[in-house]
């Protein structure tokens, strides 16, 4: 899959704006990092400036300059805004003579300066900590792989998504996350018209589900029901430090997702 046509900024909540992102999030030096990158791939694996400078300032909705000098390619990058610095890097990519290797290389930027945002070959998606990265992406096949799954792949990926906007919307992605664990279980199970809770006793009993981890389970939907404790009433310190949970209730409900999947059905794509 190619980098999105979407850009960066569209994808994950419009322009949004710079306030609410924590000031140590998108350090001065991950800019000089990239920089110094630019400088070293530049026709090799990156194509000329001209081409470079045509394809960022097409990414940020600039006209491009007449002349391309380098000093200006280095000064877009450093008086970028946060959200700006990631389509350049996006824009770089598109415009890359070996693809591959400008997203390992920014990459490795990206994870030296531990940044919120990783780098790969389908785009800047969310940084997730492993093994949530390989458990979120199994469910994530599963889901787009199995057609009769395809509405409740659509919330799954919207659950990513309100994890990856500035700010994040960690209630939404606990809501959409745990509705998407809800509508697989109503597919499984062929109960449409139920709740999580209402389904997980015959479900759990199908699969032989150890008692302790169905309550586990169940707690997990409580959670999403509580809304002062996902978000509501919290401050915006209080806000920021929530990604933590929100990541761990995407890990488990992508868990919970494959498992119920697994004992069901022979998958073979898992």
């Amino acid at each position: 899959m190619p980098i999105p046509n979407q850009r960066f900024s569209d994808r994950f909540g419009g322009r949004p704006k710079p306030e609410p992102v924590k000031p140590d999030e998108l350090p001065d030096s991950a800019k000089i990092g990239l920089v110094q990158l630019i400088g070293e791939l530049r026709d090799k694996a990156l194509p000329s400036l001209t081409k470079m400078m045509i394809a960022v300032n097409n990414e940020l909705r600039r006209r491009p300059p007449e002349r391309a000098e380098f000093p200006m390619l280095r000064d877009l990058v450093l008086e970028a805004q946060w959200w700006e610095f990631y389509e350049i890097c996006e824009a770089l990519v598109k415009a890359a003579q070996d693809q591959t290797q400008v997203v390992n290389r920014i990459e490795a930027l990206f994870a030296d300066e531990s940044l919120a945002y990783a780098m790969t070959e389908n785009g800047i998606t969310w940084r997730y900590s492993s093994p949530a990265k390989e458990e979120v992406e199994a469910a994530e096949r599963l889901l787009v792989e199995a057609p009769e799954f395809a509405a409740t792949a659509r919330q799954w990926r919207k659950a990513q998504e309100h994890l990856s906007k500035r700010p994040p919307d960690h209630e939404n992605c606990v809501k959409d996350a745990v509705g998407a664990l809800e509508g697989v279980a109503r597919i499984l199970t062929g109960k449409t018209g139920q709740t999580l809770s209402k389904i997980l006793p015959d479900l759990a009993k199908t699969v032989g589900m150890h008692k302790t981890l169905e309550t586990a389970i169940d707690k997990l939907y409580a959670y999403r029901g509580d809304e002062q404790g996902v978000a509501h009433g919290a401050t915006n310190t209080e806000l920021s430090n929530l990604a933590a949970e929100a990541e761990m209730v995407l890990y488990w409900t992508a868990g919970a997702i494959v498992y119920f999947a697994k004992k069901i059905r022979t998958l073979t794509w898992i």
